[in-house]
């Protein structure tokens, strides 16, 4: 756990960016399981620290913690939930 030991430091900002199907995938126990999920959920209340989530399926618009950005000209944007604390 000491990469994660950077995420306490108040001089610093992080943005995480989490594919839907990590949180979905299996790789152990569901212990295991819920020990990832009780970390995610405290790494999300420091005030650092922000989290996205890409979304398996749909589209949604890109958010930006700086503000709105000009889209793409791509067909398609990538997209992502906001799970900022």
């Amino acid at each position: 756990m000491r990469r994660q030991d950077h995420l306490v430091d108040q001089s610093k900002q992080f943005t995480i960016l989490m594919a839907e199907a990590a949180l979905r995938w299996h790789p152990g126990s569901v212990d295991l399981q819920v020990q990832q999920f009780k970390q995610i959920t405290a790494v999300l209340r420091l005030p650092n620290v922000s989290i996205g989530i890409l979304p398996l399926h749909g589209q949604a618009r890109v958010l930006y913690s700086e503000g709105p950005r000009p889209r793409p000209t791509a067909p398609t944007t990538p997209t992502c939930w906001s799970l900022s604390s």
